[in-house]
């Protein structure tokens, strides 16, 4: 089931789970899997897309929530990528 294709919602001990099998008509799991980090907290380990692949997924949505999120996460991936020379 959660290899299959769209959105499934699940409720865990940790609460909600929206769960992406797709983005829209893009690429799907295995496709994205490459652009995934891992983070963990000693118990848990999950994936999520890297800054570089979230923002051109959000930037193809066109769905205003999504773009309006866009410069904050370009402003994290620049911070992340160290200090801008003069």
């Amino acid at each position: 089931m959660l290899g299959g294709r769209g959105q499934i919602n699940l409720s865990t001990s940790l609460g909600l789970l929206d769960r992406l099998c797709e983005i829209d008509d893009g690429p799907g799991y295995e496709e994205l899997l490459p652009h995934t980090d891992e983070i963990t907290d000693g118990l848990i380990s999950l994936r999520v897309l890297d800054l570089p692949t979230l923002i051109s997924v959000k930037l193809n949505t066109g769905r205003a929530k999504d773009r309006m999120v866009v410069p904050v996460l370009v402003a994290t991936l620049q911070e992340r990528s160290g200090p801008r020379e003069p």
